[in-house]
């Protein structure tokens, strides 16, 4: 019975971590270049049940096998889809849409970040900069033109006017290597022993494109994520009742059968 509420508390903490993932899907629908996030789980390892008073002792004959019993699951990890996004036209020469498997360098108090949302614009001394004020990486640098002079191509040169300053810093999940999500649309290379976000090795090919004057929208369908959900309370829902069940029975077990 104790194992019985174990198995189904676990479920329930499963579901709450699923359905924290849904939700945050959910919140940044609407944010540019957010990749939606699915969980990973995975079972406690089987119990192997056996029929011990069946065994005849003189026979030295083994106990017969039942079968085996699951303990209860856990999320492993999280995985990213970066499958893109469709492209929203915005007419702004500073907006870039990355299309396929690639993120922006940007320059922030802790470090050089990555990010799909590519909203540019110049700060008031003239730095390309995203809408947090994070400076946008050419060549590996950030650049500063006159206010309004700057345009980026769809090779992602940097141009003031006619001068060159250089091409945008896009590095790919390849070069990265193990990533996770940082928060605020930031991606940042996973140290050792820290939780990696998993990315769907079909979606690392490496290669991408620019589309300048487009914005990438969020991959997460609506729709989906509100039918995620609702399967997951359900399943909340039954590992509760299984927990409530198991407790009952305990406390007769106590009560009643403990009191003959």
């Amino acid at each position: 019975m104790i194992r019985g509420i174990y198995t189904a508390a676990s479920g329930m903490m499963a579901d709450q971590r699923r359905l924290d993932v849904v939700a945050n899907n959910l919140a940044n629908a609407s944010t540019t270049g957010f990749k939606r996030e699915t969980t990973i789980s995975k079972s406690f390892s089987d119990f192997l049940i056996q029929r011990t008073h069946d065994a005849d002792p003189t026979a030295n004959a083994l106990p017969q096998q039942v079968g085996r019993l699951g303990i209860g699951t856990y999320v492993v990890n999280t995985a990213t889809r970066l499958i893109t996004g469709n492209m929203q036209p915005t007419g702004n020469s500073l907006d870039v849409a990355i299309v396929g498997d690639g993120f922006f360098a940007v320059n922030t108090p802790q470090g050089v970040r990555y990010t799909r949302a590519g909203s540019f614009r110049q700060n008031g001394d003239g730095t390309l900069v995203t809408p947090d004020g994070h400076e946008v990486l050419v060549d590996g640098s950030p650049v500063q033109a006159p206010e309004g002079s700057l345009t980026i191509t769809a090779d992602g040169d940097v141009l003031a006017g006619d001068q060159n300053l250089g091409r945008l810093t896009v590095v790919t999940s390849l070069e990265l290597g193990a990533i996770r999500k940082e928060g605020n649309n930031l991606w940042v290379p996973a140290g050792e022993g820290e939780f990696s976000t998993l990315v769907t090795p079909s979606e690392t090919s490496g290669q991408y494109t620019l589309q300048v004057g487009y914005l990438e929208s969020s991959n997460v369908e609506s729709v989906t994520e509100m039918v995620e959900m609702m399967t997951i309370m359900r399943s909340f829902e039954a590992s509760q009742k299984a927990l409530q069940a198991q407790d009952e029975t305990l406390q007769k077990a106590v009560t009643e059968i403990g009191r003959v």
